[in-house]
């Protein structure tokens, strides 16, 4: 294996690392919003997200048909072997390039996976405070919503809210 036939999985892997580290920073600022009130903010974010997953994917599937250009399967473990395997001097540095952006690629995501687990933590904890409030409105209880036979709400409060 040559270098010329190693740089389009090392382009590929540094586009990745690119765009992680955006969808990372991306997160963080996600996050600081969610903990806010600005709801259009959210909104934007929420866009920006979709544009870098969808670029994270393309590089993903232009990654794994990378390596099946170079005779490798698409797993983790093939970027180890192909990187652990005997080369020759002018190969080296690119392929350590490579198993760098990979180590790195692989804690980001997982950083990314975090991060997003927390701000999916902190919108249901922001959709049980509305619920509650709406509840609260409806029933005049924070927790309990309670439906007749009919399917309505059983409380004269909501009734009462629904007239006036």
């Amino acid at each position: 294996m040559d270098v010329q036939s190693l740089r389009p999985l090392a382009t590929t892997l540094d586009q990745q690392v690119q765009a992680s580290l955006a969808l990372n920073e991306l997160l963080g600022r996600e996050k600081a919003l969610l903990t806010g009130t600005d709801a259009g903010a959210v909104a934007d974010i929420a866009a920006e997200k979709a544009a870098l997953l969808a670029r994270l994917e393309g590089l993903e599937s232009e990654r794994r048909q990378t390596l099946t250009r170079l005779g490798l399967g698409a797993d983790a473990s093939d970027i180890d072997r192909l990187v652990s395997g005997s080369h020759d001097a002018l190969t080296k540095p690119t392929l350590t390039h490579i198993q760098g952006q990979w180590k790195t690629l692989l804690a980001t995501m997982e950083s990314c996976r975090q991060a997003n687990e927390v701000n999916g933590e902190i919108v249901g904890i922001k959709q049980r405070q509305i619920r509650q409030l709406l509840n609260m409105l409806r029933t005049g209880r924070p927790d309990d919503l309670t439906y007749g036979p009919s399917g309505r709400t059983s409380s004269s409060l909501a009734r009462g809210l629904a007239r006036a």
